[in-house]
Formats: structure tokens, sequence, C-alpha cells
């Protein structure tokens, strides 16, 4: 069955459908343009069409019936690929489930047939309310996605990117200091930010929803915890772990040339805005934390450690690549209870200090975006809204790069690879 524009009888309205073979993909068998939508506006003058379509295939009653039936709506599927992206995919399911609930007398149509048709228009498919695939992108204008100096933040915000850049999208990545980014994603300056950790970011963050106009883009399912840790074997020379007067009480066999006597806490950068000196006074500890300038060089510390079986104590946190890699404990501080810790001195250990605490022991992990994201790139902002990892996933995206040696744009190749069907969920 065929339908072009001599099908079209413009005094009546109506299309008169021709019996041939299942047309290709050209000119001739595109449907005409007054059964196209052009804008947003059309979309239900489109659903309306194709459901009283539906409705007379419905209403057939023999199995030759059925299949002319079938054919027009494979003609109409085919016909055009942007008429039929445009379908909601509502409609499509109810399209299935009727020809697929009809009599199937001497086996001419089977339900295996028509759902190979469905897997086959699938991804073809637009949601419903979803951006026409012609309107995608919705502006020249390229989408800025943070980027900061971890590799999971690195690897994920490249798979977005690259997602985004499947759709049409132009993609930047700007790098960012973990605190000040939040500033400048409510100003726009920046778009997206894939990884906002409860327990170095939480003011920071909320200040600028709160007061700058950001938008929280929602909390992934992963739960986080930043904290101070040690390697397992540690415990054989330092009884009582993972509680921290414990750690403290051990504190010299962690000293280094420039802390001794005192322990050496290893820092993350200080850009990270974690603050460990407060944390250290305001709990008389016997350490002093030193900041490192990256991420690798924790792990460089790590692994100089590890291999002498040396006493070391640093900043960890997870999801991360670490914990598949070398076994070890969070170190146990006392637990904050709302922003008491952070707020007022006389919650805790210290009545006269703030910062006498440890961080969340399962803290979140949530999304940051421009509020002009949604009217500007609404099908990208679609796809943000979506974008959720598990403690694994993230996981694996470090461990690509940290462990196996991959760059980032080759992790984020293997990581979309390995997790097809959580981008789909995306879209």
């Amino acid at each position: 069955m065929t339908l072009n524009a001599s099908c079209y009888n413009s005094s009546t309205k109506k299309y008169r459908w021709q019996t041939n073979s299942v047309p290709k993909r050209t000119a001739d068998s595109a449907l005409p343009s007054t059964i196209l939508p052009q804008t947003s506006q059309d979309v239900p003058k489109v659903r309306h069409k194709v459901s009283v379509m539906i409705e007379k295939c419905n209403n057939n009653a023999t199995n030759s019936d059925l299949v002319t039936c079938q054919d027009r709506l494979k003609t109409l599927a085919f016909g055009s690929e942007i008429a039929f992206v445009q379908i909601s995919l509502v409609i499509f399911d109810q399209m299935i489930s009727n020809l697929t609930h009809k009599s199937h007398k001497g086996g001419i149509i089977m339900f295996s047939k028509s759902l190979k048709f469905a897997v086959a228009l699938g991804a073809a498919i637009a949601l419903p309310g979803a951006a026409f695939a012609s309107d995608v992108p919705e502006s020249d204008d390229p989408i800025i996605i943070v980027q900061n100096n971890w590799t999971s933040q690195l690897v994920l915000s490249t798979v977005v990117g690259k997602v985004l850049e499947e759709m049409g999208y132009t993609v930047e990545y700007a790098p960012s200091d973990s605190q000040l980014q939040f500033k400048a994603i409510a100003d726009g300056d920046m778009h997206f930010q894939v990884e906002a950790w409860e327990g170095s970011m939480k003011g920071a963050f909320e200040k600028a929803v709160a007061e700058d106009g950001m938008i929280d883009a929602g909390t992934h399912d992963a739960a986080t915890r930043e904290e101070w840790w040690v390697p397992a074997y540690v415990a054989d020379s330092c009884p009582g772990l993972p509680d921290w007067k414990a750690l403290d009480a051990c504190a010299e066999i962690f000293a280094v040339a420039e802390t001794a006597p005192k322990g050496r806490f290893v820092g993350p950068p200080a850009d990270w805005g974690k603050n460990y000196a407060e944390r250290v006074k305001a709990l008389g500890m016997n350490f002093e934390a030193i900041n490192v300038g990256q991420a690798a060089t924790l792990w460089a510390e790590l692994d100089a450690a590890v291999a002498k079986n040396e006493p070391i104590v640093l900043f960890n946190w997870t999801p991360n690549f670490i914990e598949a890699k070398t076994p070890g404990m969070f170190i146990d501080f006392p637990e904050p209870e709302g922003d008491k810790c952070a707020n007022d001195a006389s919650w805790g250990i210290n009545p006269d200090m703030v910062n006498d605490c440890g961080a969340p022991r399962s803290g979140w992990l949530k999304k940051a975006a421009w509020s002009g994201l949604a009217d500007e790139f609404p099908a990208a902002w679609s796809i943000m809204q979506k974008v959720n990892f598990n403690n694994s996933q993230i996981a694996a995206a470090s461990l690509l790069v940290d462990v196996d040696g991959m760059s980032v744009e080759e992790a984020a190749d293997k990581w979309i690879a390995d997790n097809a069907d959580v981008i789909a969920s995306w879209k």
C-alpha cells in the first residue's frame, strides 16, 4: 500500500489507498504535507488522524482487511521519517495492541510479525511531548557542561556530552572550581553539572539554588561518602579503627618529616572545599592536614604506601575505583546533624567551635543546571533530568581511566557501549 500526493482528494479531504508493495523511503512515497506536522502545535492533529486510522483498522473484520490495515500503518510509518517520529508512543502502542489482539485465522498475521515491526520502529518514535527531531537542536548556541578535576566527573560529563552531540547539539566543556561553579551555572555561564557531592559541595550548592536561581536538576541513585580513609592493613598497627579516637591515638605512626611528631593526613585539592584543618583543630587531633594539588597525587601517595606496607591516612570517597583495587575503611567521626555542625558551635563535642564532626555517611549526589535550559534546549533538558547513575556505574567510569589507563574520551566511549540500556532510559 502506498500513499502519495495523487492519493489525496483536496475537496473531500480524504486519502485513497493504493495496493502496492510496502513503499521505500522516497519522495514518491512521502505523505502529503497536509498530514505532516510543521510545528509542535500540529502534533494533536496528526495524533487524531492516526487515531482515526487505527480505529478503522480496529473495526476490520477479515484477515485480508487486517493485512491491508497493517500495510496502511506501515505506509504511514515508512512513508516519511519526519511524520512517524512525530507520532506519540502512546498512539504507537495502541496500534500494536489493536493489531495483535485480532483474530488470526489462517495464520496470516502473527504476533511475532507485529512485534518485530514494533522493535524496528521503536528507536524512531519520539516520546509524548518531546521536541521534534527536525527541531533539535533548538538553538545554535553550545551547551556548556562543567568539568572538574576528578575522574568519574570527567568521564560521565563526557558521556552526557556525547549523548547530546548525537542528538545534534554543539557541546563545549568548561573546567571549573568545585565551589565557584554553582554561581557560574546560576548566571548561565555554564549549563550543566553531572556530579555535585553533598559532603564537599552542600553549602555552595544550596546557596546557589536558594539565592541565585540555579536549578537542582535531580538526585542520582548513588549514595556517597567523602571521608578520611586507611588501607585495611593499617588496622594491624592501630587497634580500634575505624573510630576516630583510635586513629588519633595512633597519630604518630602516620608522621612524616614535615609533620612529626604529628601524623599527616593527606587531604584533597584545596578547591574541593574541604577544610580539614578546621576539623583537626575543633576535635583537638594530633594531625596536620596537607592538601594535594590534584586527585592523581592521592592515588600516587596511596600506591607508594601500599607498596611498602606503610601506614597512611588520606581523603577518599565512594563511589570510586579504589574500593575495587585496595581494601580499606573510612574513619568514623561524629555524625553531623543537619547544618548544626557547620553553623552552631554549641552543637557537638567542642562547644566553642564548629566543624567538630565528620561528613554524612550516606550523602546525596545531585545534578545542577542553568534555569534557562528548559526554554533554550528543551530536548536536552529532558535528557539531563533523566540522567541517573548508581555507585557501580560511577566506580566503573573511574576504573576505566585510573586502572585501565584509558583517556577520558576512550573511557566515555567504552562506558556508553557497556551501558546502552542506561543511555536508552534517558531518552
